[in-house]
């Protein structure tokens, strides 16, 4: 549905958020926030470079592609070793993602700020995994959606860790933003216990959801329930929390859980070994974890909505596969459908004339 009154709204959503920080800062401090990656392993790679030359019918190298997290979600599975749907689709142009971690560098046209207070107008990634979340989103080489206008919003200090007011005051910035988008797209890729000094979280991302934002949250690291971290335990139409799995379809071995009982995970995203650097395929070093994997779903939403194309889990995971998540500590644990894309149509285009006014036809 298309978000009506948005003067009002951003007015009432700032009133809103001076409230929550205000709760947020009289509670902040009593639990620690990181972010949700685990150790640096060692892959095989191969490089590519990505350019985006228009429709093809035989695909060119550039659409070639050996990064199996970008080949998942482009066309889903089995894999073809091409960005298949990338040469119909708008690849997110006109869309908006909004990187709130430890800092990374805007695309042209995005935004930048910092809200740690160690830095002045600046953004800059002194860790690495804000700038690795950025590139599996939107970058021309590595993203999902190359198209994409990138934000960056430093809420993480340079250890890669921080509080819940800093990233309350990161959403609030983006809530107060006026920007022409075909949509927003905010990428959480951290997590934190659910305590008192979460509980402005859920307030403001039901809010941005009003507001027309999808957000993506990591389930997070941990190896438990994943209702008990936060913002994996909100649950909203607009908000989509994420797993990880590797290249052959099984799931990360530190993935927090779901239950049948307790289900606070949507879906599952590739996260194992993944590359988001020249360096890291020069060196054969992948990353793993759940931000990996939510970077990758806030990329797909992005496609999808430059693509006029509905956002659910049906969009997401429609090319996907089951991946089954086994058993922990005698519980069966509810399996998950994976993250991939189907392609657009092609849209079909008809002249005006006096015996046709029928113009273009759709997707």
């Amino acid at each position: 549905m298309k978000y009506m009154g948005s003067h009002y709204r951003r007015k009432s959503f700032q009133i809103l958020i001076i409230k929550t920080i205000r709760v947020a800062l009289a509670r902040a401090g009593t639990r620690p926030l990181f972010i949700e990656n685990s150790s640096t392993v060692r892959v095989q790679a191969v490089s590519y470079h990505y350019q985006m030359d228009g429709y093809t019918v035989s695909p060119p190298e550039s659409f070639r592609t050996d990064l199996y997290g970008i080949d998942e979600v482009d066309g889903g599975f089995p894999r073809d070793g091409l960005r298949t749907c990338a040469q119909k689709s708008n690849n997110g142009k006109n869309v908006s993602i909004w990187i709130l971690d430890t800092g990374c560098e805007p695309s042209p046209g995005g935004l930048c700020a910092d809200f740690t207070g160690e830095q002045v107008g600046t953004c800059t990634d002194n860790d690495g995994h804000g700038t690795a979340m950025g590139q599996i989103a939107s970058d021309a080489e590595f993203g999902v959606a190359p198209a994409a206008t990138r934000h960056c919003l430093r809420v993480l200090v340079d250890t890669a860790n921080g509080d819940w007011t800093n990233v309350l005051r990161g959403l609030a910035f983006v809530g107060a933003q006026n920007l022409k988008s075909k949509g927003k797209v905010i990428n959480l890729s951290l997590s934190g216990p659910v305590a008192s000094n979460t509980r402005s979280v859920p307030v403001i991302l039901r809010e941005l959801g009003r507001m027309g934002f999808f957000t993506v949250g990591a389930a997070g690291n941990d190896r438990s329930n994943a209702c008990d971290q936060i913002p994996a335990s909100f649950r909203g139409d607009r908000f989509f929390s994420v797993q990880a799995h590797d290249e052959s379809g099984n799931p990360f071995s530190n993935n927090n859980f779901a239950t049948s009982g307790s289900d606070c995970i949507d879906l599952s995203a590739p996260g194992v070994n993944i590359r988001t650097t020249p360096v890291a395929i020069a060196q054969d070093l992948g990353e793993n974890g759940t931000s990996q994997a939510a970077a990758h779903v806030s990329g797909a939403i992005a496609v999808l909505l430059s693509d006029n194309r509905e956002v659910n889990m049906l969009s997401l995971t429609q090319n996907g596969r089951l991946i089954d998540n086994g058993m922990e500590r005698g519980m069966s644990l509810v399996d998950k459908e994976s993250l991939g894309l189907s392609c657009p149509q092609r849209r079909k285009t008809r002249k005006f004339s006096s015996s046709n006014r029928k113009g273009h036809r759709g997707y």
